[in-house]
């Protein structure tokens, strides 16, 4: 049955709908529970207790508010923390979030969606009674948010190497010129190329692009960000690098990872990529700091394979 007609189902139920909603919807998939005059939870659905992972014995009796409360002390939901507290501690922000959800309660005109640690993705809809229960149904919609997860990827990342694309580059960037976060910017060329691609075909070409690709994220951290920008160029985001020392260190560190990958059946080694460097803000603005890197790394292709400079 499909979330419109099970839903429009539960519309159609009389004001108290107990024996005959047990009855119609154990067999459906989606889950629900209703909650008395009192506010509390008279009745649930397997689907329901799936869900939540609680017995109709932990779950009836409870108050919408106790619910939430059992399933956060349970690390259920996927909820941010500032702090990580320990087990059955609810963090600030999970506070923050429980309070959103109880003012939702009182009055639910939109879905609500919850985000279960386990991965799963549910739309909750409370819907009032006539005679004024209120029946709350989950409806799991996991397949269409990793579907649209998916489709985001792709509009924002490369699909040869997966590192990100010409779009994130530029969300970046705008982030970057907002909170003026210091930042050290790489411009990458892989020297020969060409030459690979045109002389072993583009299937190669493609796997010394990935390989370069790999290579260049192990020497970067969590907190920076790496785009393929045309063919066989790059550009990474070294996020609060603004000194040139550390800059030359990341940039030797990748330009030494590069030089040792080794492809099979391909004899052009070792591989090496020209590095043009410049820090933001001390180098000017976004679009100044980009060109001078960029600047830089063709003055560096022409003195050299292993050629460095800011």
């Amino acid at each position: 049955m499909g979330k419109s007609s099970a839903l429009d189902g539960l519309n159609s139920l009389p004001p108290s709908p107990r024996a005959e909603m047990e009855q119609v919807l154990s067999h459906i998939g989606v889950g629900f529970a209703l909650f008395d005059l009192q506010g509390k939870l008279v009745q649930i659905n397997p689907q329901f207790e799936m869900f939540y992972g609680l017995s109709k014995g932990e779950a009836l009796g409870l108050s919408y508010k106790a619910l939430l409360e059992k399933n956060l002390e349970k690390g259920l939901y996927l909820v941010e923390q500032r702090q990580k507290p320990g087990r059955g501690v609810i963090g600030e922000d999970s506070k923050a979030w429980l309070q959103g959800r109880l003012q939702w309660f009182e009055a639910p005109l939109l879905s609500q969606e919850e985000r279960l640690a386990k991965g799963t993705w549910l739309e909750v809809t409370a819907k009032i009674q006539a005679d004024g229960s209120k029946l709350l149904v989950l409806q799991d919609v996991t397949e269409e948010r990793l579907k649209e997860v998916r489709l985001s990827h792709q509009a924002f990342h490369d699909s040869l190497t997966g590192v990100g694309n010409r779009s994130l580059l530029e969300s970046a960037l705008h982030d970057i010129e907002m909170t003026q976060q210091p930042h050290a910017f790489m411009f990458i060329d892989v020297n020969g190329f060409k030459n690979v691609n045109d002389a072993l075909g583009h299937d190669v070409g493609d796997y010394l692009l990935i390989s370069v690709a790999q290579q260049l994220q192990s020497c970067t951290r969590m907190e920076d960000q790496i785009f393929r920008v045309g063919g066989d160029e790059f550009v990474i985001l070294l996020n609060g690098v603004d000194q040139k020392k550390d800059a030359l260190t990341f940039a030797e560190r990748m330009q030494e990872a590069v030089s040792e990958l080794a492809l099979e059946g391909v004899k052009h080694t070792p591989f090496s990529v020209s590095i043009g460097i410049s820090l933001y803000p001390q180098d000017g603005t976004i679009a100044q700091v980009l060109k001078k890197a960029d600047r830089a790394m063709y003055q560096n292709k022409k003195k050299g394979k292993d050629a460095l400079s800011l």
